[in-house]
């Protein structure tokens, strides 16, 4: 399964159904960042497309860090 990524480099790749990709983590320098296909399960009800939202952008930010303590009391 070929990926075009810009400098990116696959940590992850799980393949899903009709050749989409379930979710992948691909790493720059230090980074990481998570993709994940558009999916019709129990999980979807907790998003919405752009589509359904009147094109509004949706994105999730999850960080991380080797203490989460410090990070949320900071």
């Amino acid at each position: 399964m070929a990926m075009q990524r810009p400098g990116f480099c696959p940590h992850a790749v799980y393949p899903g159904p009709d050749g989409t990709i379930q979710h992948a983590e691909l790493t720059l320098g230090g980074g990481m960042i998570m993709l994940g296909s558009v999916r019709n399960d129990e999980s979807a009800r907790y998003t919405k497309q752009p589509d359904e939202i009147g094109g509004m952008e949706t994105r999730e930010r999850i960080s991380g860090g080797s203490d989460a303590d410090v990070v949320y009391n900071a």
